[in-house]
C-alpha cells in the first residue's frame, strides 16, 4: 500500500497464488499486521472495493494500476497544495506574484510587465513563448492584464489540477522578506527585489510542478493551455 511517497506494491507480489487476480484475503494479507490485524484490515476492505471497480471480488491488473495511478494523482494534487502553501497562500502568492511585476502601479501586470519580471528573474526556461502561454493562462477575461484576483483563481486552478511530478521542487518560504529581513517594509531595497523575483521564479517552478503529467486532468482548465509547454 502506498505510503511515504514509496511505490506501491506489484500486482504480482499481491497476486500470490498466482491467479491473475488479487482477492481480498491476499489483499489483507500483504498489508500491516499480515491479515490479523482489525484496524488494517477494515481500511484493507476499503481499499480494495475501491479497486474492485466491476465489484467480481477479484481485483485484475488493470484495476490495480488505474487505483495506483489515481493514488499517484491524489497525492502529488497534495504536494502542489503544499507548494503554494508554503508561498503564504494563493492570495498571498497571487498578490506577490502581481506586485513583483506590475512596474507601474496600476494594480495589475501586463503582458510586457510579466515578460520583463520573468527575465529578470533568471528563469532558464522563461521563453516567449512559454510566458506568453502563462500569462494568458492567468489573464481569464481577455483583457491584457492580469490581476491579484486573476493571478489568485490561476493559483488555485494549480492546485485542483495537480498532479505535479513526484521530484518536483518542495516549498519555499512565503513571499516577502527574506530570514532577519524586516517585515515593515524597512528592509533593503535589494531584498525586496530579490523576494519580488522569486515569486515569479516560483510560480514558473509550481506550474512546470502541476503540468508534469496532467494529460488525463488538464480538460476545462483555466490553465490547460500550458499543459504542451509545461509538460514538455
Amino acid at each position: 500500500m502506498m505510503r511515504g511517497g514509496k511505490e506501491p506494491p506489484s500486482f504480482d507480489s499481491l497476486d500470490s497464488d498466482k491467479s491473475g487476480g488479487i482477492s481480498l484475503d491476499e489483499f489483507k494479507t500483504a498489508g500491516p499486521g499480515g491479515g490479523k490485524d482489525a484496524k488494517a484490515n477494515a481500511m484493507a476492505e476499503k481499499m480494495f472495493a475501491a479497486m474492485d471497480t466491476d465489484s467480481d471480488g477479484s481485483v485484475s491488473e488493470d484495476e490495480k494500476s488505474t487505483f495506483d495511478s489515481k493514488m499517484q494523482d491524489r497525492m502529488q494534487s497534495l504536494q502542489i497544495m503544499a507548494q503554494i502553501a508554503g508561498q503564504g497562500g494563493p492570495e498571498a502568492f497571487a498578490d506577490a506574484v502581481v506586485s513583483s511585476a506590475d512596474t507601474d502601479g496600476d494594480g495589475a501586470m501586463s503582458a510586457d510587465e510579466f515578460s520583463a519580471a520573468a527575465q529578470s528573474s533568471g528563469i532558464e526556461s522563461a521563453s516567449g513563448d512559454l510566458v506568453a502561454k502563462l500569462f494568458e493562462a492567468m489573464d481569464a477575461d481577455g483583457s491584457g492584464s492580469v490581476d491579484t484576483g486573476e493571478a489568485e483563481s490561476f493559483v488555485k486552478d494549480l492546485a485542483s489540477q495537480g498532479p505535479g511530478g513526484a521530484g518536483g521542487p518542495p516549498p519555499g518560504p512565503p513571499p516577502g522578506p527574506p530570514p532577519g529581513g524586516m517585515a515593515d517594509g524597512s528592509g533593503s531595497d535589494s531584498d525586496s527585489s530579490s523576494s519580488q523575483s522569486d515569486a515569479i521564479a516560483r510560480l514558473f517552478e509550481i506550474a512546470s510542478a502541476a503540468y508534469a503529467s496532467t494529460a488525463s486532468n488538464s480538460a476545462n482548465s483555466t490553465a490547460s493551455s500550458l499543459l504542451s509547454s509545461l509538460a514538455a
